[in-house]
């Protein structure tokens, strides 16, 4: 017979974080870089100082909506609009997840970062600061 291990959920300093049947669209969401590739054309190195700050503000100011105020919020403002897979001319990372529609945020004045949503994680594949991943 072994022994059992009794199901921990909480201990004088540590609290595991339950979601369980909550929405995604409740949550705030949570940004990812695993698939953006930070040397090529649509990546961090190719932006400025200034453009960096800005795509970090944005980042910080999604961060503290749920999705659902995202979703509702228009595209000029803090939402997002969605983009066919097969309008974007930049080649995927081959570890991230194909998808048929990409999301597309203004984070550099009109020059968006685009990616995939799963769950409450966004994960950022491209920015396009020179407007030329997809047609505008």
């Amino acid at each position: 017979m072994g022994i059992k291990q009794p199901k921990r959920n909480k201990g004088k300093r540590l609290k595991l974080h339950e979601v369980g049947n909550r929405s995604s669209q409740l949550e705030k969401p949570l940004f990812s870089f695993e698939f953006l590739n930070h040397d090529a054309r649509y990546g961090l190195s190719k932006c400025s100082s200034d453009e960096k700050s800005r795509f970090i503000e944005k980042i910080v100011q999604l961060s503290q909506l749920t999705w659902a105020e995202i979703q509702s919020s228009g595209r000029h403002q803090v939402g997002f609009e969605k983009i066919p897979a097969k309008q974007i001319r930049a080649k995927l990372h081959p570890e991230a997840d194909a998808r048929r529609d990409y999301l597309s945020f203004r984070c550099i004045g009109k020059a968006p970062m685009v990616g995939y949503r799963v769950g409450r994680v966004f994960y950022i594949l491209w920015i396009d600061r020179d407007f030329t991943l997809y047609k505008h």
